[in-house]
């Protein structure tokens, strides 16, 4: 499959979106966890800040 991964910048909400190819996919499952919801997590908005800050090539 292809998942596209976006990402915007906090500061001037430009989005930057890459296409990555995939033949499987590394979930996390928890115990009595459904399938729907350890998918969800996975394409869950995660903040990055600090050493894992993005860098915006519009803005910084």
């Amino acid at each position: 499959g292809i998942l596209t991964n976006e990402t915007r910048c906090l500061r001037c909400e430009t989005v930057t979106a890459r296409e990555e190819t995939f033949l499987d996919l590394s979930l996390d499952i928890e115990q009595n966890s459904s399938i729907t919801s350890c998918l969800k997590n996975f394409s869950s908005t995660e903040t990055l800040n600090a050493e894992d800050k993005f860098f915006c090539d519009k803005c910084c």
